[in-house]
């Protein structure tokens, strides 16, 4: 009797171990990949924001709503303590602006590229901005985004998550942030209401 149960414990076993394996095989043929391996932890700063171009540009104002689009920055710079994130930077974006009183609230949405030798990364990202119509940006409150980079070239399978505060004063602006194998893990799901 003992040795039918345990017989019978051992082929449950396997079968719950080989189950297992079928279904992370099959989650990894289907979907995303996730952090396997420590991430590196980077930081440095934006130390020259470019040159912008606006001979694209738009703006109209639609339902009370600023509109603007077509601008780019070309010539900015991003110098990190590990070089893979350090190169040269290109960026353009969507600026919607709307009126709270004497402050003008702007959602952005920008499209980043960082390059050097090696390869490069891009991002598309949003941030936010309330600032005196026509002032000066470095004069406004910090622009801060959070953007997730992927990985190109020797950075391919890479992504970069970083943390930017713009316009906080004087060049450098602050740049933080990790780079990992894979993808962005999932966000811890919300609890169920029962």
């Amino acid at each position: 009797m003992r040795a039918i149960k345990t017989t019978t414990i051992s082929i449950l076993a396997l079968g719950l171990l080989a189950g297992s394996a079928v279904g992370v095989a099959a989650q990894d043929e289907e979907g995303p990949t996730y952090p396997t391996a420590p991430a590196t932890v980077v930081t440095g700063g934006m130390v020259d924001w470019g040159e912008g171009s606006w001979e694209e540009e738009t703006e109209a104002m639609v339902d009370g709503v600023r509109q603007r689009q077509g601008v780019r920055f070309e010539g900015a710079r991003f110098e990190m303590d590990d070089p893979r994130l350090t190169g040269d930077v290109s960026y353009e974006g969507i600026q919607h602006g709307r009126m709270d009183g004497d402050v003008e609230v702007v959602l952005f949405a920008t499209d980043w590229r960082i390059e050097n030798d090696e390869g490069s990364w891009s991002s598309s990202c949003t941030s936010y901005q309330a600032m005196e119509p026509m002032a000066d940006p470095s004069l406004a409150d910090p622009l801060t985004s959070t953007c997730l980079y992927t990985g190109a070239g020797a950075y391919e399978g890479l992504s970069a998550y970083l943390v930017k505060e713009l316009f906080t004063g004087e060049l450098p602006y602050p740049i933080r942030g990790l780079i990992f194998e894979g993808d962005l893990p999932p966000f811890p799901g919300l609890p169920s209401a029962e």
